[in-house]
This record gives C-alpha cells, sequence and structure tokens, in this order.
C-alpha cells in the first residue's frame, strides 16, 4: 500500500493547482517532497528530484526573502540508517524556530586552513542540495491528507473511515471507503490513492 503520493499524482494538476497546493504546504523537517529542476531551458525539459527535508532556511539576500529547503538525503537512500534530521530549533532562528539563512552559517564546516594559512575545501557540497520552495510540492503521506481533509468541507463535520479486512470473503467490502457526515462516500483499493482523491476534490477544487 502506497504511504505518500507520488510525482505522477502531481501530473495530474494543473499549474494553478499546483500552485495552491505549494501555498497550503508548510514545509517541515522529514517532509518527502520532489523538486522540478529544469535540466533543457531550449526544451523545457525538466527533471523531478525525490528528496526528504532536512532543513528549511530562508534566504533574504535579494529583494524579498525566498524559503530553501537543504535535502536531508534521496528517497533512493532511504535504506541506509543512522542519518538523522537536524532537531528543532538547531541553527534556527529563535524568534520564529524558523533557519536563518546566513552564507557564513557553513563556513566552519565546509572551509578549513592549512599549515601555511591557505583556505581550501575540506567538504564537498552537491549542488543538488538546496531548491528553492517555489520549485517544490510536497508528497504528501496519508496523514497530511486526512488533515487537510479533515478541516474541508467533506470533512468538517467529521468523517468515517471504513477499512476493508485483509482477506475480504466473497461478499463483504474489499474497497478502502471515506464517508463524510451526509453519508456521501468515495471508494478505491488503495487507502493513499483514495484519500489524494477526495484531497483533490474538496482542497484543491479539481473537478
Amino acid at each position: 500500500m502506497k504511504e505518500h503520493i507520488s510525482p505522477q499524482d502531481l501530473n495530474t494538476l494543473t499549474p494553478a493547482q499546483k500552485g495552491m497546493l505549494r501555498s497550503l504546504w508548510r514545509p517541515a523537517v522529514n517532509d518527502r517532497a520532489v523538486a522540478s529542476i529544469c535540466i533543457n531551458a531550449e526544451t523545457d525539459e525538466y527533471k523531478d528530484i525525490e528528496f526528504v527535508v532536512g532543513q528549511i532556511l530562508i534566504n533574504d539576500t535579494g529583494r524579498y526573502p525566498r524559503f530553501v529547503l537543504r535535502r536531508l538525503r534521496l528517497t533512493d537512500d532511504l535504506a541506509d540508517e543512522g542519518d538523522t534530521a537536524p532537531e528543532a530549533g538547531e541553527g534556527m532562528d529563535a524568534a520564529e524556530d524558523v533557519p536563518a539563512w546566513d552564507e557564513g552559517a557553513y563556513e566552519d564546516e565546509y572551509e578549513d586552513e592549512d599549515e601555511t594559512g591557505e583556505v581550501f575545501d575540506a567538504l564537498y557540497i552537491e549542488p543538488d542540495e538546496f531548491y528553492n520552495l517555489e520549485d517544490c510540492l510536497p508528497l504528501l503521506s496519508i496523514g497530511q491528507m486526512m488533515d487537510y481533509i479533515r478541516k474541508s468541507r467533506f470533512g468538517q463535520r467529521g468523517y468515517k473511515l471504513i477499512i476493508p479486512p485483509e482477506e475480504g470473503k466473497l461478499f463483504e467490502q474489499r474497497m478502502f471507503r471515506l464517508e463524510d457526515s451526509d453519508g456521501e462516500g468515495y471508494e478505491n483499493e488503495d487507502l493513499c490513492d483514495l484519500l489524494w482523491e477526495v484531497f483533490k476534490i474538496y482542497v484543491l477544487g479539481v473537478l
């Protein structure tokens, strides 16, 4: 069973609906996301990069502050154990509990001096470690979608989730079903796909 929506699910949305989803999203450490990066401007070709959010930064070097997401690690590497995300408050602005962007914040971590006093790079930083928020979309989990649906028109008076038995009998319910307080419901064989369907209709207004 799927635990998160996929980049393919996001491709069913229009640019306006993607913008609405991005505006609803409040990135947090350990969120799964996908960054759409242009790899060929002439052919307007983009590449989707899945990653786990390790840190949220603010780049205030321009006219307007921009949020930047720092990758924890690629989802392809999730089998490796031991890596942990920064704990809340680590390297963050105390007033808002949000990381502050500082070009020198990681200087000691990535640079050092040799015996002659010459500065050299001590650690290579991968070029795809940082992503602008406006290039990213969340790969929502089952729990995240349930929370959004609960606040929507569908779930404002509560809703009921019906989970079928693992091994259904011939005439038993075999589909996941979501019902609102008036009994209107939706069904799907996969819980994540069911929640995504309802999320699109009642949160994003996709018809």
